[in-house]
């Protein structure tokens, strides 16, 4: 009869744990998701008003400041990451199957590359700008523009991907 007992408590208990553990999942997705479409709004922000940054740059610096100097303007975007952060330290992040812990890192990493570039190009903004920024400018804005548009496609393709 102990025996039946400690058998019975077992399963109970294991039944529970992997419960737990589904319940967790499936609050590290939702919140992931939710975090996701929050981006995804700031990206369509960022890139509806990036044109118009453009245009008044080359409208300002056509006017030839009477400074040296030469102004560029971009939209600072900055991604959130704290559902993934969050995830990562408590550790239920690796609750995930390899494919969509696989599919969630690269689209974080691609966050953390807009992130890394809008952080450069606000550094180089602290200063004065001369011409001899322009190619670097360019380089970091191509990138931040480039990853924000695959970001643009790949986020509501991973959004269903966690529903």
């Amino acid at each position: 009869m102990h025996f039946l007992a400690l058998g019975l408590t077992y399963r109970y208990d294991k039944r529970k744990a992997r419960q737990s553990e589904d319940e967790d999942r499936r609050k590290v997705l939702s919140t992931i998701r939710n975090e996701l479409a929050v981006d995804l709004k700031r990206i369509e922000g960022f890139l509806a008003s990036a044109g118009e940054y453009q245009a008044l740059a080359r409208k300002l610096n056509a006017a030839n400041p009477t400074e040296p100097g030469h102004i560029a303007l971009f939209p600072d975007i900055r991604l959130d990451r704290s559902a993934m952060d969050t995830a990562i330290f408590s550790g239920k992040l690796f609750l995930l199957d390899q494919p969509t812990f696989e599919a969630l890192s690269e689209e974080y990493r691609r966050i953390d590359v807009v992130n890394g570039t809008s952080n450069e190009l606000r550094a180089i903004a602290r200063a004065p700008v001369t011409r001899d920024y322009i190619p670097m400018i360019a380089n970091l804005r191509g990138t931040a523009l480039g990853t924000v548009e695959n970001l643009r496609k790949s986020i509501p393709e991973l959004r269903e991907l966690l529903e």
